[in-house]
């Protein structure tokens, strides 16, 4: 528990990283009444690996606790505003609701273990042919170029024969904008110390997790 002694220069706990994760537990520990500090390498918040995020918010991992931890990450993001308890929604990331869509290969079993999580936790879904994925996202390449290739490589890019015959589409998937400034969450108590707070591949080696813009707005 929070010490009652507190002086200025004192913490209760100290997070190592000031990314999503470092900053989520900080907001986190504070609302409990801990006082934290963030330190961080980089000279601001989400400088590292979060600032090469994609940015998808998708229900679906290869680990049932994973993907539980998906589902209720989902729900916070979709309800963004009410989970940061700032009544100013002007500075918040955008929640745009798009749907997800990952392919089916057979490295990954076509998707048999993460369809399985789903059942389970109730998460829906929709299989989707490869005429169905090409009717609502006119232009995908359903093309395999696995293996990987250097771009050095002169047949970097090429097709190298075959294609994905379809994908799972999750209604439950959305994309996050962010606004140019991310306000402190109001009666937020941590501190930041140089920051602060704020998939299988048979046929294809990146971009598997595709939002479908068919339900954005």
């Amino acid at each position: 528990m929070p010490t009652s002694n507190e002086t200025p220069n004192r913490h209760d706990v100290i997070i190592i990283g000031a990314g999503i994760i470092g900053c989520a537990i900080a907001l986190s520990m504070t609302r409990k009444g801990y006082k934290t500090l963030n330190v961080d390498a980089l000279p601001a918040a989400g400088y590292g690996s979060t600032s090469s995020s994609a940015a998808v918010i998708r229900t679906y991992y290869s680990t049932r606790d994973g993907t539980a931890m998906a589902l209720e990450g989902y729900h916070d993001w979709k309800n963004w505003q009410a989970y940061l308890e700032t009544e100013d929604a002007g500075e918040l990331a955008h929640f745009i609701e798009t749907g997800t869509l990952v392919m089916k290969t057979a490295s990954d079993n076509y998707q048999k273990h993460v369809l399985e999580h789903a059942d389970a936790l109730g998460i829906p879904y929709e299989h989707w042919s490869a005429d169905r994925i090409t009717q609502e996202l006119p232009g995908y390449n359903l093309d395999c170029f696995a293996p990987a290739k250097t771009m050095d490589d002169d047949d970097f890019g090429m097709p190298t024969g075959g294609a994905l015959q379809g994908g799972v589409f999750f209604p439950a998937g959305a994309t996050s904008r962010s606004a140019n400034r991310r306000p402190q969450p109001e009666g937020c108590g941590s501190q930041a110390w140089g920051a602060v707070p704020l998939q299988d591949q048979d046929c294809q080696d990146s971009g598997r997790e595709q939002p479908c813009h068919r339900c954005s707005h």
